[in-house]
C-alpha cells in the first residue's frame, strides 16, 4: 500500500504543477494584451499631440536646431518613456509570475523593457520624421 499512496501523491503534485503552469501562461497572455493596449495608447498619444509637436519642431528649427538634433531629442524622449513603461510592466509581470510559479525568470522582463524602449523610440522618430523635412516657417504657418 505505501507505494500506491506515493504514486497518488506524485500524480497529484504533477497535476498541481500543470495548473500553476497554465496560470503562469495566462498571466503572460494578460501581460501581452496589456502591452498591446500600451502600444495603442502610445499611438493615440502621438496623434493627440501632433500639432503641439509640430509647433515645437518649427520653433526649434527656426532657432537653428538641426534635423539630426531634433530627431535625437525625440528618440531619447520616447525611448526613456518606453523604457520606463516597459521596465515597470516587466517587473510587475516578473514578480507576479514568480509568486505564482515559484520561479524567477527576469530575462523576459528585461527583454520586454528593452523592446518597449526601442519601439517607443522608433515611434517618436517616426512621428517627428515627417515634420523634420519641411521648412520651419512653413511648419509654423500651417499651425
Amino acid at each position: 500500500m505505501p507505494s500506491l499512496s506515493n504514486l497518488e501523491i506524485a500524480s497529484l503534485l504533477t497535476m498541481i504543477e500543470s495548473w500553476f503552469d497554465r496560470i503562469s501562461w495566462g498571466l503572460r497572455l494578460i501581460g501581452s494584451m496589456a502591452s498591446g493596449a500600451g502600444l495603442l495608447t502610445l499611438v493615440s498619444a502621438l496623434v493627440a499631440t501632433r500639432f503641439w509637436r509640430l509647433r515645437e519642431i518649427g520653433i526649434l528649427r527656426a532657432l537653428g536646431a538641426r534635423r539630426r538634433q531634433i530627431g535625437l531629442i525625440y528618440i531619447a524622449e520616447f525611448g526613456l518613456l518606453g523604457g520606463a513603461a516597459g521596465l515597470s510592466g516587466g517587473l510587475a509581470a516578473g514578480t507576479l509570475s514568480a509568486f505564482v510559479s515559484r520561479r524567477i525568470d527576469w530575462v523576459p522582463a528585461l527583454a520586454g523593457s528593452l523592446g518597449s524602449a526601442a519601439l517607443a523610440a522608433f515611434a517618436g522618430w517616426l512621428a517627428a520624421r515627417h515634420f523634420l523635412r519641411r521648412k520651419p516657417f512653413v511648419v509654423l504657418r500651417e499651425e
